[in-house]
């Protein structure tokens, strides 16, 4: 698809053009009649929206994640971590990916942007809003007015799924009081990024509202060959249909994500392997070839994709949201939401590892492969939820009933390259980094296409006793889900897959949560909650999925005036019938085989002791471990893939309020990362370890207002420690970066 915008500095122009036009537009429409009153010009929300105004700074003390309406944190008996608007913008953070790292317990997962971790087990990808659509890319923060992590198995609540939990996106809404703010950055490594966000009333009873969000970038890597082009269109409409008491809207949101060129320098760093002992079944002498580290002498930043490999993403998203309320009792929900994404990607990647030979000596090259995919995927969900409330003398009830219905599609190509030579580690030519030309000297080895639908409904009770010291959650639902039709043509002539088709049967499954809080004196509350999770295991294993349990206990408190706010909770999470591949069977043939578990607590602490001075600080100690794996006994006792035994996070800013330095702030933050084991849960990877590091970030900043703009210039500096550390998916971390930044609202 061709552009007719071609860099960020025209992506900027125009974005400033539009903003200045929206800004000129709202100017006019409200000096038409008389401005209303202060308050009307705050949106009424409804119960299942959560507004981000009564967040404090870095303290949120709602959330609508834990039970799909509107509730205070301190009554959810669960772990619900949010990061503010305010904390991601005082963080720098330009996707999801840098911003959710700062959560207890999360870490990222997989080779694609936008998949987590929580306690050691996968998320399934992100909500927006609580519905799950197809992405594979970090959420540009651009769009993302807070962000809430709900620990624990949850397919109550969101259908099927993994166990670790949820991490739901509240993207921003359109405003009733007119504002626009513009930002620009450039780092040291010469990343480009400009980002517009203009909201206001169209119409001059200010019932219908509108936001226009774009943002633009040139992000390029530390690592060799790595860059980045990327563009986020976000135009949204409300419409207020009815106001108070008893309000009436409708929401319409559309994104574009257009990433027209990124050059890959995502693939895994060349590894070592030895061969050691790995009895398995009846053979007790099995010897396999085991990673125990990486290809050593290599530069830090060094990429074997080059600087051929290419990747172009293509991802839109539709979400419209009605919502009426009938009276006080009742109010209603229904959302549709569609998404769809286009990925074709060209990259090569080590096709084997390194063994030393018998003097010991390391071979200088490594097998390569060069392969293109071609993605097609979209997703359509429809929901609806009901919700009641009522209060008698002896209790306070709140329920929801919901449905929804989920479907989703796909086709997948691999073609490779089979005429490939080896890749020189130690001296590259412009030979090791040839692709090849496509498709004469390609072969097309897998055609999928899938095809999927799921269903549940579900039912979540809220109930409040004792003048509402004792607060009782519970929510049951039944999924029905058919998890694939997959047709694989013959394509057998070029050296690829047979033909075959598998359908699974409609299957159904139920899952239930439940807990309580109980306010032990005035800001302090104990709780308690258990927790199921349920997801597919597919064609081979129709009536027999994945089973996740989680159990939590801990406390949180709210204290001097919310100052000092926080949690610590205990908890255990198990899943069972994990499909693994089995060693003794030719192929990728698995079996339903062993444990997994994750225990541990975690400590969640926000402290803000004058006006000047905020500070966030989380850690995290568990033991995620593969407790039991008939299918590779060898792994038993391996950390879980991706999962941080001890994590530690801290964030902190001052603002000078008064004085000569006012409006001068800093902020520092600091994440520490156990050692831990690469994404992967191979046989072949269970030996080899990452080791722990330490990255600290810092900024200084400065804000003023003129006329009626206000600026902000600030100057930060991720990994300060120049740290070279692993990723989950055994790619060297980003180096040392400088960032400045100028930004204007008004």
């Amino acid at each position: 698809m061709n552009s007719l915008i071609t860099s960020p500095r025209q992506l900027f122009t125009v974005a400033v053009l539009l903003a200045t036009t929206c800004a000129l537009r709202a100017q006019t429409t409200s000096s038409s009649p008389p401005a209303p009153p202060e308050k009307d010009d705050a949106v009424v929300l409804s119960a299942f929206e959560v507004g981000t105004t009564r967040d404090r700074g870095y303290r949120a003390t709602n959330s609508v994640s834990g039970t799909r309406i509107n509730l205070k944190l301190m009554d959810v008996p669960q772990t619900i971590s949010v990061l503010t608007a305010d904390f991601i913008q005082d963080l720098g953070a330009v996707d999801l990916d840098e911003a959710v790292i700062y959560v207890s317990g999360v870490s990222t997962n997989g080779f694609f942007g936008g998949q987590y971790s929580i306690r050691g087990f996968g998320t399934g990808g992100p909500r927006r809003n609580g519905i799950g659509f197809s992405t594979a890319n970090s959420i540009d923060t651009s769009v993302i007015d807070r962000v809430e992590v709900v620990k624990g198995p949850s397919s109550a609540l969101y259908g099927t799924g993994d166990p670790g939990g949820v991490v739901n996106i509240v993207t921003k809404v359109p405003q009733a009081k007119a504002a626009t703010s513009l930002e620009t950055s450039v780092d040291s490594e010469g990343s480009l990024r400009a980002e517009v966000d203009t909201t206001g009333p169209v119409t001059s009873d200010g019932s219908v509202l509108y936001r226009f969000i774009v943002a633009g970038q040139n992000q390029q890597s530390t690592r060799q060959y790595g860059e980045r082009e990327s563009w986020h269109f976000a135009p949204s409409v409300r419409w207020n249909i009815r106001g108070a008491p008893y309000p009436t809207s409708l929401t319409v949101t559309t994104e574009w994500l257009h990433v027209p060129k990124m050059t890959s320098s995502d693939e895994r760093f060349p590894q070592v392997v030895e061969t050691r002992l790995a009895p398995v079944g009846g053979n007790p002498n099995r010897m396999i070839d085991i990673g125990v580290g990486y290809a050593p002498g290599l530069p830090r930043d060094f990429s074997i994709a080059g600087p051929n490999a290419r990747r172009t993403d293509d991802e839109v998203y539709f979400e419209a949201n009605f919502v009426h309320t009938f009276s006080d009792l009742l109010s209603a929900r229904v959302v549709y939401a569609e998404s769809q994404r286009h990925q074709d990607r060209f990259t090569q990647f080590a096709n084997g590892a390194l063994k030393r030979d018998a003097a010991g000596n390391l071979p200088r090259t490594v097998p390569i492969q060069s392969w293109r995919s071609d993605t097609d995927q979209w997703n359509r969900t429809l929901r609806a939820d009901l919700n009641y409330t009522q209060t008698f003398s002896w209790t306070r009830l709140n329920m929801v009933l919901g449905a929804q219905d989920t479907r989703a599609a796909g086709d997948n190509s691999v073609y490779r390259n089979v005429n490939r030579p080896v890749f020189n580690l130690y001296a590259p030519t412009a030979v090791d980094y040839t692709l090849g030309t496509f498709p004469a000297d390609y072969r097309h080895l897998v055609l999928q296409r899938t095809a999927s639908r799921g269903q549940q409904a579900n039912v979540v009770g809220n109930a409040s006793f004792l003048k509402e010291r004792l607060n009782v959650i519970a929510a049951a639902a039944r999924s029905f889900a058919r998890s694939g039709i997959q047709i694989q043509p013959d394509l057998r002539a070029s050296g690829g897959q047979a033909p075959s088709v598998s359908v699974t049967p409609r299957t159904e499954f139920d899952s239930f949560q439940g807990g309580a809080t109980f306010r032990v004196v005035e800001g302090l509350n104990v709780f308690y909650s258990y927790s199921e999770s349920i997801q597919g295991n597919g064609a081979q294993f129709p009536n027999d999925p994945q089973e996740g349990t989680g159990h939590e206990a801990g406390l949180r408190f709210e204290l001097l005036g919310g100052r000092f706010s926080g949690s610590v909770s205990f908890f255990e999470v198990e899943r069972t019938n994990i499909p693994r591949r089995d060693p003794n069977l030719p192929g990728i043939v698995s079996r339903l085989s062993g444990m997994e578990r994750s225990r541990g607590y975690e400590v969640d602490l926000f402290w803000s002791p004058t006006e000047e001075l905020q500070l966030l600080a989380n850690y995290t100690d568990m033991d995620p471990t593969v407790v039991s794996n008939t299918a590779a006994p060898v792994t038993e006792g391996s950390l879980i893939d991706s999962a941080f035994p001890q994590a530690l996070n801290v964030f902190a800013k001052y603002t000078f309020k008064h004085g000569a330095w006012q409006g001068v702030h800093a902020t520092a933050g600091a994440n520490y990362r156990s050692r831990s084991r690469p994404y992967g849960t191979l046989e072949n990877l269970y030996l080899l370890e990452h080791p722990s590091y330490t990255t600290f970030t810092a900024a200084v900043g400065y804000a003023w207002k003129r006329n009626r703009t206000e600026w902000t210039a600030e100057l930060a500096v991720k990994n300060a420690g120049d740290k070279f550390y692993f990723t989950d998916t055994s790619i060297p971390g980003e180096r040392r970066t400088f960032v400045f930044s100028v930004g204007m609202k008004f």
